[in-house]
C-alpha cells in the first residue's frame, strides 16, 4: 500500500507544496483580515470622536445663535427707548413753538 520510498506520516512533494502554499495563503489572509480589523477599530474610534466634536460645535452654534437672539432683542428694545425719547422731544418742541418760545438761550449771561 505504501509507495516506495514513502513513510507513513509523510506527503508527496506535490501534495506538500499544495499544502504549504494553503498555509501561507491561509496566513496571508489571516494577517490581512487582522490588518482590516485594525483599520476598522480605529475608523470606529475616528467616527465617535467627530461625533463628539460634531455635537460640541452644534453646542456652539446653538450658544451663537442665542447670543444673536439676544442682541436682536436688546437692539429692539434701544430702539424703541429711542422712539419713545424721539417723541418726547418732539412733543417738546412742538409745545414751545405753540408758545413762540425762541430757539435761542433764554439767559444770556450769569450773574
Amino acid at each position: 500500500m505504501n509507495e516506495p520510498g514513502k513513510t507513513n506520516g509523510e506527503l508527496p512533494e506535490k501534495y506538500e507544496a499544495y499544502a504549504t502554499q494553503y498555509v501561507r495563503q491561509q496566513m496571508a489572509v489571516a494577517a490581512e483580515r487582522d490588518q482590516l480589523a485594525a483599520d476598522n477599530a480605529k475608523l470606529r474610534a475616528d467616527i465617535v470622536l467627530y461625533k463628539v466634536e460634531i455635537e460640541a460645535r452644534h453646542s456652539e452654534l446653538n450658544e451663537l445663535r442665542s447670543n444673536e437672539q439676544t442682541a436682536m432683542l436688546m437692539r429692539d428694545k434701544a430702539i424703541g427707548e429711542r422712539a419713545k425719547w424721539e417723541a418726547l422731544f418732539i412733543s417738546i418742541q412742538a409745545q414751545m413753538r405753540a408758545f413762540e418760545v425762541p430757539a435761542a438761550p433764554l439767559v444770556t449771561q450769569a450773574d
